[in-house]
């Protein structure tokens, strides 16, 4: 699935830089395309991990750049997460089980609509792959796992911009189907 991922990100940039570049002058320009519409952000939500029934807190960062694709009315954007979060636990009896995310590597590309003056609604379409650890205690005996996960990831939001450079975010993610968050984010456009 890295593999996939890491393909799919060569392809994107290559379909946004120009095959060669003549002068300093076309690297310049393509340096400049890359870094206008760009907007970095952070966010916060609580993940449900696997129905335990306690939810972690989801910690992440947000790099957004807007690319030329005509989907009608919509703006379009990719997004690179990567995040971290807190232990989520559930207990029966004597029994204990935590899982967090080590981290948290999302591509997604993202297609906006805009509902009114500065009011948007969005949906997420993407892959991601983590680190996931878990321990399960029954009694005295203590039991730790260490793997990573990959799946199709999807979500829905709706993102209203305060000014030109700032916007915030509520939205619901299923970063696949047994790791879903219900987060906040804000971004800051460059």
């Amino acid at each position: 699935m890295k593999k996939l991922i890491i393909a799919s990100t060569a392809a994107l940039l290559m379909s946004i830089t120009p095959s060669h570049a003549d002068t300093m002058d076309d690297i310049g320009d393509t340096i400049g395309d890359l870094t206008t519409d760009l907007q970095f952000g952070a966010g916060v939500g609580f993940l449900d991990l696997a129905g335990l029934n306690d939810s972690a807190l989801l910690f992440y960062a947000i790099a957004e750049k807007e690319v030329d694709v005509d989907l009608g009315d919509t703006t379009n954007s990719v997004q690179v997460r990567l995040g971290t979060s807190s232990n989520a636990s559930t207990s029966i009896g004597t029994s204990k089980v935590e899982s967090s995310f080590n981290y948290l590597i999302s591509g997604l590309f993202k297609s906006t609509l805009e509902l009114e003056d500065g009011i948007s609604a969005y949906g997420l379409l993407g892959f991601s792959y983590a680190s996931i650890d878990t321990t399960a205690t029954v009694g005295t005996l203590t039991t730790t796992a260490s793997g990573t996960d990959s799946s199709l990831s999807y979500g829905f939001g709706v993102d209203y911009e305060i000014d030109s450079d700032l916007k915030v975010a509520a939205e619901y993610t299923a970063y696949w189907s047994n790791a879903t968050a219900f987060a906040v984010n804000a971004y800051y456009s460059f």
